[in-house]
């Protein structure tokens, strides 16, 4: 299969910025760099914010929404890395994909798994094919198990 990459390049590379932590404050420098220098990227976002350990800005902060949607015009790409930190239900996730495209204006159209959220799709043993999967299962029992893609 023959590729063909935007203005005729011989490869694409990208970087994905992972959501983690993140805050106007310790991000803008970063991002106003990138952007200094004509390099667009993936920025993830949360939707809500955490219920567990982890910290940072979400689309229900105002100023970082605003933030957000000025990384937009300026051409970084927005998508989502669950719909926050921890576990979520069914709802919220679906609520928290509406509300997402509210205020990007579409759905994502990439989807990036965050830590051990336990709603986390296709992921732990099951992100494998048998025999890693097998090992995976016998190493670790069912310390952690995810249930995103299981319809109940």
């Amino acid at each position: 299969m023959n590729l063909k990459w935007p203005r005729n390049k011989d490869f694409a590379f990208t970087i994905i910025d992972d959501t983690d932590n993140s805050t106007i404050q310790n991000i803008k420098p970063i991002y106003d760099f990138l952007h200094s220098k004509g390099i667009l990227t993936t920025k993830t976002v949360w939707v809500f914010e955490p219920k567990d350990k982890f910290t940072g800005q979400c689309l229900k902060h105002n100023n970082y929404q605003t933030f957000i949607k000025d990384l937009l015009k300026k051409g970084f790409e927005i998508q989502i890395h669950n719909v926050g930190s921890g576990d979520f239900t069914r709802e919220e996730i679906i609520k928290g994909y509406e509300e997402f495209k509210e205020i990007i204006g579409s759905y994502p159209s990439m989807h990036i798994n965050h830590a051990s959220n336990s709603d986390n799709i296709y992921w732990g043993y099951k992100r494998f094919g048998s025999l890693l999967k097998n090992i995976i299962k016998f190493r670790y029992g069912n310390k952690r198990r995810f249930f995103g893609d299981e319809e109940d």
